[in-house]
Order: structure tokens, then sequence, then C-alpha cells
């Protein structure tokens, strides 16, 4: 998406769809997996979240900071069934992976990309029942992961299946929009 000013009609079809009551759109975003005995201890010294309050059902937002304390990446963590993963833009996963791996080698901690298949949801029916309306609750359900993000109806999908969302220009305008909307 350009920072031109969208025209009139496309800012028609971006409020069309953030009405949608179900909008599922494929995101541009990976994973990184981190696994092994101190994956815990080492991501707590990497992030600026507190690893200890990620279970099965709380993700957090986590930011990788620089020397100077400026941010390279921000993350949502999830646990998973042998560590956690860190959910990113894909533009973001290589340069993660390096700074990781050139202080994970001092650690019991294995480091590697997922195939995780992302999609943002966005609407009053797009997130499952059970989820709980508190930012960054999970839900795992069958063979899936919901994470609810902050804003009114917004969260994510995570799977290892293809996404086959919405994936025109509006619909991912009307996600992007509504994040900005949820800060």
């Amino acid at each position: 998406m350009s920072l031109a000013c969208p025209t009139l009609t496309e800012r028609q079809a971006i409020a069309t769809a953030r009405q949608n009551t179900k909008l599922c759109v494929p995101l541009a975003w990976g994973a990184l997996t981190l696994t092994g005995a101190d994956a815990q201890s080492f991501l707590q010294g990497q992030l600026s979240c507190d690893m200890k309050l990620v279970s099965a059902e709380q993700a957090n937002l986590g930011c990788l900071l620089n020397l100077k304390g400026r941010i390279e990446a921000s993350v949502i963590v999830i646990a998973s069934a042998d560590g956690y993963a860190l959910l990113m833009p894909q533009e973001q996963i290589a340069s993660v992976k390096a700074r990781l791996a050139k202080y994970g080698a001092f650690s019991k901690v294995s480091i590697s990309a997922a195939t995780y298949r992302i999609e943002g949801l966005l609407g009053s029916k797009a997130l499952p029942d059970g989820l709980l309306s508190t930012p960054y609750a999970v839900l795992a359900s069958a063979g899936s992961a919901y994470v609810r993000l902050p804003g009114l109806q917004r969260g994510l999908k995570i799977s290892d299946t293809a996404v086959l969302g919405d994936d025109t220009p509006s619909a991912l305008a009307a996600w992007q929009a509504e994040a900005i909307a949820s800060g």
C-alpha cells in the first residue's frame, strides 16, 4: 500500500471491508520457533516483554531492541508445545533470526523458521467463540491457534494449512486501517 491518500472509491471500498462481519486477510507474516531448555530465559534477555506471562492461553507483544534501545523488530510471542513462536512481518524474519542466532550460540536454544500460515481476522464473526476479549488471549482450536489483538474485533489465525482469505487490496487496507485505529 502506498503512502498516497486513497481516492474516494478506495476509501469506500476500505469502509465496506471494515464493516464486513467476517474478514480474513492473508498476511505477509512469518514465524521463528525457539525450542530448548533455555528458550524462556534466552528470550527474557533478548525481548522487551516478560516471558513469564506467556502461556498456552496468553501471548505477549515484545520488541527486539538494539544496544541503543531502538526497536529493531516488534513480535508477538506465543507458547508452542516445545517452546515459543515469534510472529512478525516476513521481511523481519532473516534479520531477527541472525540477531538471535548470534547470541543463541551461548544458550541451549534452537532457532528455526516456521512454516505457519498467518491470517488477520477482522469483524464480529471472524473470531472463534471462546476466545477471551483480553488482548493477546490465545485459543487453540482444530489445528489452529487464535490470538486476540487490541481493538474491538481483531485477531490472528495461525495454522499449518494454506490460507484462503480475502487477498484484495481493500481487505488488506481495512486490516491495516483497523490496526492503526486500534493503536
